[in-house]
């Protein structure tokens, strides 16, 4: 029996469902725009799924590929919970309120080649363990790629530029690989906080380490800079605020 295909829906919302083709939708201005429970084997490819709560959700679906969507404009863009082995590339999830692809709970996935720009977090991970984030654009974020709680990823190859606060931000995360990344024009390229065992290499002049922004201020204050430092902070400010 070949793959059960969705096609001309508004809404796509899959239950215990395997081997299936999601493709060229554009499930937008809804609750969710795409969503998977309990589900394996499926392709989701080149849909838009836009102005949603969530554009494309996940929730313990393994073995998937999500491959050339849009997400713009939603609270989440790609949110991944409780989902293991699945392949994330090539989507562009902008724009959208919180993340741009956030990743809860999860385990052995691969994001790679995906665009992440103008969201509250570009990607995150939260308690989620032996991923591979590489080749992603996380730009113009309050943050460009964060890990919480999150042990024994690889962090490969990506760019983060111009994100407010940000490049790559570690809270209680250990163990993980962070080499070869693009991290120009962040208040802060990288910053550790409560980690151990975390490996950097190749990732231009970044320096690690917990340097809070308002000793950047005060140095800059200090050193004749005053006037520089107070518009520094209010640019960085502009955005959303939200606890961290």
């Amino acid at each position: 029996m070949g793959p059960n295909n969705f096609t001309n829906a508004g809404q796509v919302i899959l239950v215990n469902c395997k081997d299936s083709l999601i493709s060229n939708l554009n499930v937008s201005y809804s609750s969710l725009g795409i969503s998977l429970y309990y589900c394996n084997n499926i392709t989701i490819s080149g849909n838009t799924a836009n102005n949603n709560d969530d554009g494309i959700f996940l929730y313990l679906s393994n073995n998937n590929s999500l491959s050339g969507n849009t997400a713009y404009n939603n609270d989440y863009g790609i949110i991944l919970h409780s989902s293991n082995n699945n392949t994330i590339s090539g989507n562009t999830a902008n724009n959208n309120n919180d993340d741009g692809i956030h990743l809860s709970n999860c385990y052995n996935n691969s994001l790679s080649g995906n665009t992440a720009n103008y969201n509250y977090y570009g990607i995150i991970l939260h308690s989620s363990n032996n991923n591979t984030i590489s080749g992603n654009t996380a730009n113009n974020n309050d943050y460009g790629i964060r890990l919480r709680w999150s042990d024994n990823n690889d962090i490969l190859g990506n760019t983060a530029n111009s994100n407010s606060w940000y490049g790559i931000y570690l809270d209680e995360s250990n163990e993980n690989t962070i080499a070869g990344n693009t991290l120009l024009g962040n208040v802060k390229c990288i910053r550790e906080k409560n980690c151990q065992g975390n490996e950097f290499s190749d990732n231009g002049e970044c320096i690690y380490g917990e340097i809070p922004i308002e000793l950047v201020i005060l140095i800059s204050v200090i050193s004749g800079g005053a006037v520089i430092g107070v518009a520094t902070l209010l640019l960085i400010r502009r955005k959303r605020k939200r606890m961290v």
